[in-house]
């Protein structure tokens, strides 16, 4: 059964994951945790807030020399892939160890 149909029936209640390439929000999971970030994703380096990456025009504001583009409260907006070597968001790692310590059966998957 798809982990998106479990989602549905209230059986999954979190999904966390390592993946970075949004497959699990394709397959139709709401409630995604993604652990080492997402490559159509940005975030703030200061705030943490993340932007779609269609909400930041790169290309433009490349062409007005304005890179980096800079977050509402000042910080540096990146790429939100966490790469090897680099912190995981304290946001992520929150909601990570929340959902696993409230959790009744926890299944770990893949390679």
């Amino acid at each position: 059964m798809p982990l998106a149909e479990l989602e549905k029936m209230g059986i999954l209640k979190c999904l966390i994951t390592q993946n970075a390439d949004g497959l699990h929000q394709k397959a139709g999971n709401k409630n995604v945790i993604e652990y080492h970030g997402s490559l159509s994703k940005l975030r703030c380096d200061s705030c943490g807030q993340r932007f779609h990456e269609d909400e930041v025009d790169l290309e433009k504001l490349k062409k007005e020399h304005r890179l980096p583009p800079y977050c509402r409260c000042g910080g540096v907006i990146k790429d939100d892939g966490v790469f090897f070597g680099g912190p995981i968001p304290s946001d992520v790692l929150r909601k990570s160890q929340e959902a696993a310590w409230n959790c009744d059966l926890m299944l770990v998957c893949g390679t």
